[in-house]
């Protein structure tokens, strides 16, 4: 078909201007953004929630700007479109699910095209019939494509550039004319989030993002490899112009149709298809309008018939192996969503295509974590893109990117599950509407699709995989470590659940002995297994120097962790309707318990540090192994024997042991040698270290949900159910875990383990400051307002935190210690992260 091969004449810059080279692609890309169930869904989201999301949209467009850019990067610097590096980067079991879901991503295009076109000839010439209309729309956007077969490839491909820039020009002009005093509302900066507006935002996330596209673009500009005008880092801006001038209008346009749904819809939500008709005509209140909406409409299916041909034919042959005719490209796809659109029509009339042009953005959302990931992949790899490596701010932006793709769908996804929001009951059918896609694939498509992303993001290229060869063979190393970090990952979700059998009373007082029983286990296995540790008056007089910095900051942050003090305040705040006690019997209680839980705290920390520095004789713990090994000194004889502890690896909340242990040069005598699979010598202790791990980690979880549920709620006013707060921050937790695991084996723990209490520490000043704040204010504590001797010893304390972290800044930035040399490789590998991700 000439007019699908006059693309690629038209990004190698055959036209008579080269402007045409980088913004040709992304008018014709844009197309996908501007059709009919793009506008339902913004006009929708805007009449349910009003400019809750609109902040939300604005990010979704940058991360579409971001996605697009880099797939044009990777196309221009490898001479290959990204389907084809795929296929030489990942499996073939890889290849074939990414090429699914770009399918279904490209079906459900095809799908909203026709059955826009149908909708808008049915508003411009009044006709009732839908089926007429819908096959009159498959035969138009059918035979467009054939339109420019007479034509020079060269004219083809510039003239349907302007056919597209025409378009996005009609779309925005008729819509700024149509409402042109759209107002700007602040209130945008605080989206106000919930279980209801789940489904909206989920179909925003798949109107903004389009998964064949990544395809698309890096198929259209590969050839630009071979431009003799320009450079490569001059075509790179270019597209970035291009990109950010053009997806500013499809913002822009999103930004209007929303705020003027939220304006005229008056508290009418939109429920159906003649809502949504009603309130568009109310939006649109020009009478040209209709007919300029369908001219867009048409010459936008032109423009998304020939990307979705290009789409085809890239997923296809790369993907699946599979090289068929042009036509077949045009005609397969079409062929589907004609019967998939007739058969809405047929069994749920026009409230069908409504819901079909809502539902194909939501799956559309579903299919795009994973498909992100070999994007964030490739751009970042020297290897594949040499010079061309995107910046390390960039890689930062792509997973935050990334990040806010894969919580949404987590978000939707545990709302679908285990909510009971209006939308999730009318997928369920339970409201009696007809339901064009069943509940069950709905469900079965968002979990596969966060578990093919989980996998995906645990999964390197294979570029990468030889070059960290010796990074993987120390990890197979240890068989069992990923068994154990799943085994864990299982435990710590299901923990929470296995007190909803008992009475809510019954429950609190099973976890508060649960805990008393936890440390004191804890206290009296250390001093069982070291009764002679020694009270060495040296202490009292310590000597500080840059080395000890980072040991000093790890310390800091095992002893006072900053989410603790929500998680506390929201536990008590209840007592102050507690009618048997006053306020300062509570206070001298409180006072008492924590004094006495504190204390054993402290003697755990001192048992730790003071025998290892008794054992340790100048060995410094570098490693995990070392670490373990300096352990089994701490207890008595060490028993050498392969492999991993399971405990060790079961739990950070060793951290805090970890942080204990000297840094310094490395020991190369204990390099190379298997820990013991006991780290205490008594026999009965690692059976009592892992049930200390295991009820700690359930006490953990449930005050870590309450710490998230508060946090979340009132400093960022986003109200989640707690399953929510209880599944979203351990998945983030356990892919970190598994990345260090898988690329760095025990020794990744081993950092991560002493760099958490690092990161809280950096975190405590700020935080420690609106505690000392509320707590000697009058007008908040009343006569309950503390001491000035308080106000002394709080004052010292913030001195004490803000002193080391700036000790530590001061050493990270201009020192030369040790552990500053070991910190950059922590960081190479904390970016290296990211990168993968």
């Amino acid at each position: 078909m000439n007019a699908v091969r006059s693309i690629e004449s038209l990004a190698a810059g055959d036209g008579q201007h080269n402007l045409f080279r980088t913004l040709g692609p992304t008018l014709l890309i844009s197309m996908a953004y501007i059709d009919l169930g793009k506008w339902l869904v913004a006009v929708d989201a805007g009449s349910r929630f009003g400019y809750d999301l609109v902040l939300l949209v604005l990010l979704f467009n940058f991360s579409a700007i971001l996605c697009q850019y880099l797939s044009t990067c990777i196309g221009m610097v490898t001479g290959k479109n990204l389907a084809e590096i795929c296929c030489q980067e990942y499996s073939q079991v890889i290849c074939v699910v990414l090429g699914l879901q770009a399918w279904i991503s490209l079906l459900t295009a095809e799908l909203t095209m026709i059955a826009g076109v149908a909708v808008g000839f049915n508003l411009v010439f009044e006709h009732d019939d839908l089926i007429t209309a819908i096959c009159f729309a498959s035969v138009v956007v059918n035979l467009l494509p054939y339109t420019l077969f007479r034509l020079d490839r060269r004219v083809a491909g510039m003239l349907n550039a302007c056919i597209a820039g025409f378009t996005l020009l009609c779309f925005v002009l008729g819509l700024l004319i149509s409402h042109p005093q759209t107002p700007v509302n602040m209130d945008v900066m605080f989206p106000k989030l919930s279980g209801e507006s789940a489904y909206s935002l989920m179909a925003l996330l798949g109107s903004n993002i389009i998964v064949h596209n990544f395809y698309t673009h890096s198929s259209f500009v590969q050839v630009q490899r071979r431009s003799s005008i320009l450079t490569l880092a001059s075509l790179f801006h270019d597209h970035l112009f291009s990109i950010l001038f053009i997806f500013t209008g499809i913002f822009l346009v999103n930004y209007i149709l929303l705020s003027s749904a939220a304006d005229e819809s008056s508290a009418t939500v939109v429920m159906n298809f003649q809502d949504a008709m009603e309130l568009m005509h109310q939006i649109f209140t020009n009478p040209v309008a209709p007919i300029v909406l369908l001219v867009i409409l048409l010459f936008s299916s032109h423009i998304i018939s020939l990307t979705c041909i290009v789409s085809s034919d890239v997923i296809s042959e790369n993907f699946f192996g599979i090289k068929l005719p042009l036509s077949a490209h045009h005609l397969l796809p079409k062929g589907f969503a004609m019967i998939l659109t007739i058969y809405c029509a047929k069994v749920a009339g026009p409230g069908g295509i409504y819901q079909s042009l809502i539902m194909c953005p939501v799956i559309q959302a579903m299919l795009l974590p994973s498909s992100v990931i070999p994007i964030l992949r490739i751009s970042s790899s020297r290897l594949l893109m040499g010079r061309y490596r995107v910046s390390l701010y960039v890689e930062l932006l792509a997973f935050l990117a990334f990040l806010l793709a894969l919580f949404t769908n987590i978000i939707f996804a545990a709302e679908i599950l285990f909510g009971d929001s209006t939308w999730t009951n009318n997928l369920k059918g339970d409201s009696g509407s007809p339901v064009i896609l069943p509940y069950s694939v709905i469900v079965l498509i968002s979990c596969a699709s966060i578990a093919f992303t989980l996998f995906l993001a645990v999964t390197p290229l294979k570029s990468a995989n030889c070059r960290h060869s010796s990074w993987f063979k120390l990890v197979f190393e240890y068989d069992d470590l990923m068994t154990v970090i799943w085994f864990t990952s299982v435990v710590v979700n299901l923990l929470p659940y296995t007190m909803s059998l008992l009475d809510k009373r019954m429950a609190g007082m099973f976890n508060t002995y649960l805990a008393g029983f936890t440390l004191v286990c804890f206290v009296l296995g250390l001093l069982v297994s070291h009764p002679n540790t020694p009270v060495d008056m040296n202490v009292m007089f310590p000597k500080l120097s840059g080395e000890s910095a980072y040991s000093l900051m790890a310390l800091l942050g095992t002893n006072i962790i900053v989410h603790s003090f929500y998680t506390h305040s929201s536990v008590v705040q209840v007592q102050r309707r507690f009618p048997v006690l006053t306020l300062g019997s509570l206070f001298h209680e409180h006072f008492f318990s924590i004094v006495l839980s504190f204390s054993g705290i402290f003697l755990v920390n001192y048992i730790l540090l003071s025998s290892a520095a008794d054992e340790s004789k100048n060995a410094m713990a570098i490693h995990f192994q070392e670490a373990v090994q300096l352990m089994n000194q701490v207890s008595g004889r060490p028993r050498p024997t392969p492999g991993l502890p399971s405990a060790m690896a079961s739990s950070t909340r060793l951290g805090t042991a970890a942080a204990a242990f000297p840094r310094g040069s490395v020991a190369g005598r204990l390099w190379g040698q298997r820990s013991a699979a006991k780290i205490f010598t008594n026999p009965v202790a690692p059976i009592v270290l892992l049930v200390i791990l295991v009820f700690s980690v359930h006490i953990i979880s449930m005050t870590c949900i309450i710490g998230s549920d508060v946090i979340s709620e009132n400093l960022f006013g986003v109200k989640l159910p707690l399953f929510a707060h209880h599944i979203l921050p351990k998945v983030l937790a356990m892919m970190t875990t598994i990345y260090h695991a898988k690329v760095a084996g025990s020794d990744g723990l081993y950092q991560l383990l002493i760099m958490c209490p690092v990161i809280q520490a950096m975190f405590l000043p700020a935080s420690v400051i609106p505690v000392f704040r509320v707590s000697s204010s009058r007008l908040l504590m009343g006569r309950y307002k503390m001491s000035l001797y308080v106000e002394i010893l709080a004052f010292l304390a913030f001195l004490l935190t803000l002193f080391t972290n700036i000790i530590f800044t001061a050493e990270i930035l201009f020192g030369d210690s040790t552990w500053t040399n070991d910190l950059k490789e922590i960081l190479e590998a904390l970016f290296y992260f990211l990168m993968l991700l």
